[in-house]
């Protein structure tokens, strides 16, 4: 699986576990939201970094901001 797809479907569970916390704040939901969003976020963290897609911009210590500037 590609991580941007992989990253995206991270978020929505993220998302719906926060939500399901504070919609349904039951001892379960909180247990398991406790476990779930720092392993989901430390999964999240490891694909990221672990990518090899790599950024087609390069910019010297002195031009960053006129680099910038030529794109738009």
């Amino acid at each position: 699986m590609h991580y941007k797809t992989a990253t995206a479907w991270i978020f929505a569970v993220l998302v719906l576990s926060v939500v399901l916390m504070m919609l349904y704040p039951t001892g379960l939901v909180i247990g398991l939201g406790m476990f779930l969003v720092p392993v989901l976020l430390l999964v999240q963290t490891v694909i990221v970094l672990r990518s090899s897609e790599r950024s087609e911009k390069t910019f010297s210590d002195g031009h960053w901001y006129e680099d910038r500037e030529k794109q738009s």
